[in-house]
């Protein structure tokens, strides 16, 4: 009978703390135990809340940590394969991937997919927005955190998640020296209001 994999097995695993001596060699150990979860279908069954694509996921976000870039994004290929892929779900990952390697054009493709399917996937659009602002990019940061609070406005989000993402927005507007506009002040209104204060 199959072992089920459930969401406290992963975390459990994820949050394993690590040795700074051995830590690659550890993460490798993970990034191994994922994939035999996911796709050992003999020994393990995966309970609710848990997919084959997340787990993916997770371990090429190991291997890119540890610098195995090629294998990170083989694994993220393979998860954005799965039938049990949400659309779109390894995009953050292998924009953040792209642009490591300098392939700015290819990141900006991948994003661009994103965009033009009109998702209103405020989170998956915040990921990209911290993806570029991580690698300086900061024109497409903005523009993109100014799309997932859009998102977020038109959308189910509450007040907490859209500050965060207008705060993001600040942020790389401020590290780019640009002059504050009318949605600037509106992100320090709100800010105070859930006091939050300035940006550090």
């Amino acid at each position: 009978m199959p072992q089920i994999i459930t969401s406290d097995d992963v975390y459990d695993l994820e949050f394993t703390r690590l040795d700074k001596r051995n830590r690659d060699e550890q993460l490798r150990s993970r990034v191994g135990t994922l994939i035999e979860w996911a796709t050992d279908r003999e020994k393990y069954e995966l309970g609710d809340r848990v997919t084959r694509a997340y787990l993916l996921l997770v371990a090429a976000e190991h291997l890119f940590d540890i610098g195995d870039h090629d294998e990170a994004w083989n694994l993220a290929e393979a998860a954005s394969g799965q039938a049990d892929a949400e659309l779109f779900e390894a995009h953050p990952l292998m924009i953040e991937m792209k642009l490591e390697s300098g392939e700015r054009d290819a990141a900006i493709e991948l994003a661009d997919e994103i965009r033009t399917a009109r998702l209103g996937d405020w989170v998956l659009t915040e990921r990209i927005a911290e993806a570029f602002e991580h690698h300086d990019e900061l024109a497409l940061a903005e523009r993109w955190f100014t799309i997932g609070a859009t998102q977020a406005q038109q959308g189910d989000a509450d007040d907490l998640h859209r500050a965060r993402l207008l705060s993001g927005r600040l942020r790389v507007r401020e590290d780019a020296d640009k002059p504050e506009d009318v949605l600037d002040a509106e992100t320090r209104v709100l800010r105070d209001a859930l006091g939050w204060g300035e940006l550090e």
